[in-house]
């Protein structure tokens, strides 16, 4: 049977159908194998286990550096005449060392004490959240439960005011939905939205770095502002625009999908909801139970350094892989 190459990378159909169950299936019980999606660049399609966990394992032979995002002909056309927006460098584009250096960044906030206030600042939000649903009737678990939550969270750690909360979520819905019409900054030439998009983005994470370096408190938001290498030179301007950007979008897309199909799971599944109402330390395991069911992101992309010999096939030096967590 044909593989159904465009299932596995098409947004459009990820709407219409779900994840590509079927597609993964054929794919982890057959040798590692080659797709080219129509409309799209061409990759290797990781799908088991052991073979994600060990290409992950090797950033020496498989990098993130080039990407980690598998591109349409569109975006490859414009990524080659360099007609693309300026995009801020994130850590989870880095490889080591230099993502090791900047990973450190941060680490000092996640301290006993960090996490102590951490604690602190999730109740608080989740309280908040709650009080504000109505007593009665029905609600849409989306809009005000688990996409209020981890924004709540992230806004305050990094410094962003709450009478801006409205427009953060604005801009990362089109962050995230850039092939979605629903979504999606509005203007007829995509080049030119993404570029308005990011630079809004830039204005109000700037605006959070110049006042954090001019009034430090003792917060992320300043942490990162402040922050400097080992090397001893202050992180760079795109660098630390990244940080803050990955810090955000990613922590509260991958939070507000893992708390929606957490939520989903659990009313699919109600005797699983009466074993967890019933004993609070199934907790711990449940989250992760849950962060592993939703899978919330589905893939990323690696970027092979050199010819190598993995999984039976021969990889060559700048082939693309596409590593599926959620298969």
């Amino acid at each position: 049977m044909a593989i159904d190459e465009l299932a596995l990378i098409s947004s459009a159909r990820y709407g219409e159908s779900g994840p590509p169950h079927a597609t993964w299936n054929q794919l982890r019980a057959q040798p590692l194998t080659h797709v080219h999606p129509e409309g799209h660049e061409d990759f290797w399609a990781v799908t088991r286990h052991a073979d994600i966990m060990e290409i992950s394992s090797r950033p020496g032979d498989f990098c993130n550096g080039e990407g980690i995002v598998l591109l349409t002909d569109e975006q490859v056309a414009r990524q080659d005449a360099r007609d693309i927006p300026i995009m801020m460098k994130t850590i989870i584009e880095m490889d080591p060392p230099e993502h090791r250096d900047f990973r450190k960044v941060a680490s000092g906030f996640f301290t006993p004490r960090g996490i102590e206030r951490l604690d602190e600042i999730v109740t608080e939000a989740a309280r908040g959240v709650i009080d504000a649903l109505p007593m009665e009737g029905e609600v849409d678990v989306v809009t005000e439960i688990t996409q209020r939550h981890p924004l709540r969270v992230l806004a305050t750690i990094l410094g962003i005011e709450p009478d801006q909360e409205e427009l953060l979520l604005q801009l990362t819905a089109q962050l995230f939905g850039g092939d979605d019409p629903e979504l999606q900054r509005e203007g007829e030439d995509r080049h030119d939205a993404m570029m308005a998009l990011f630079m809004d983005f830039y204005t109000m994470f700037n605006t959070i770095i110049e006042d954090r370096r001019a009034n430090p408190r003792d917060d992320l938001a300043t942490m990162l502002a402040t922050a400097t290498l080992e090397t001893g030179e202050p992180m760079g301007e795109m660098e630390t625009l990244g940080y803050y950007l990955i810090v955000f979008n990613a922590g509260h897309d991958t939070t507000r999908n893992s708390l929606t199909g957490g939520f989903q799971a659990l009313l699919d599944n109600p005797g699983e909801l009466e074993r967890l109402k019933a004993d609070r330390g199934l907790l711990k395991t449940a989250v992760e139970e849950i962060v592993r069911w939703t899978s919330p992101v589905n893939y990323m992309k690696r970027t092979a350094t050199r010819d190598l010999e993995f999984g039976g096939q021969q990889i060559a030096k700048g082939d693309r892989l596409g590593l599926f967590y959620a298969s």
